[in-house]
C-alpha cells in the first residue's frame, strides 16, 4: 500500500539498549539525576539491503516531591528509510504530576 510516509512492504528491525541513571543531588524529597541511553541496532528492508541504526540520549530529572518532576534532554538517532540513512535531532520537556 503506498503512502504519503514511510511504509515498506517488507522489513525488520532488532534493537537494543542501556540506560545509566545517576543521582546528583538528593536533599529530602527533592533530588536531581542525570540519565544516559544508547541504543544500538540492525535493519532490513526488502529491496534495500541492511543498515545499523543507534541513538543517544541524554535527560536530567528534577523531583520536587515524590508526586510531581520535571525531565528535558535532547538526543541524536540514526535510521535507514529505503536505504538511505538518515540522522535527526530531538529535545523534550516532560511534567508527571500525580494526584
Amino acid at each position: 500500500m503506498d503512502g504519503p510516509y514511510f511504509n515498506p512492504d517488507s522489513d525488520l528491525g532488532i534493537t537494543g539498549g542501556v540506560e545509566h541513571l545517576w543521582r546528583i543531588y538528593r536533599h529530602y524529597e527533592r533530588s536531581f539525576h542525570q540519565r544516559v541511553r544508547v541504543s544500538g541496532g540492525y535493519y532490513k528492508q526488502q529491496g534495500y539491503g541492511s543498515s545499523y541504526t543507534m541513538g543517544i540520549e541524554c535527560a536530567f530529572i528534577i523531583e520536587l516531591d515524590n508526586r510531581f518532576n520535571i525531565t528535558y534532554g535532547a538526543g541524536r538517532d540514526r535510521n535507514v528509510y529505503d536505504g538511505k540513512p538518515e540522522r535527526s535531532n530531538h529535545a523534550f520537556v516532560s511534567m508527571n504530576w500525580r494526584f
